[in-house]
């Protein structure tokens, strides 16, 4: 049986050079998008972190929250930290928010 060469092979896929160049053109405009995208959310989060911290320095709740979430992380809990920071507590609805 001798192979028919009018027609093309089914199990052969073959992309077009003019369509090659712009799939790689996607390709790297893709990865840079996703750079950038990256890059911005982890200045957002510095950005943001950095706002928090100086927010700290003033407000006592800011503090006091900080103080329970650090008791409260890691492997145990502090409970000595827990419960002398909750006698400081006056406004607890702040240091929720904090």
């Amino acid at each position: 049986m001798a192979v028919n060469e009018t027609q093309p092979n089914p199990n052969i896929f073959v992309i077009p050079d003019h369509h090659k160049n712009s799939l790689i053109d996607y390709a790297v405009k893709g990865g840079l998008l996703l750079l950038l995208l990256w890059g911005g959310k982890k200045f957002y989060n510095q950005w943001k972190t950095n706002q928090q911290e100086k927010m700290a320095a003033d407000d006592p709740a800011t503090q006091q929250a900080i103080k329970l979430r650090t008791a409260l992380e890691g492997v145990g809990t502090d409970e000595k930290t827990i419960f002398e920071t909750a006698k400081e507590i006056t406004n607890w609805q702040a240091v929720t928010t904090a």
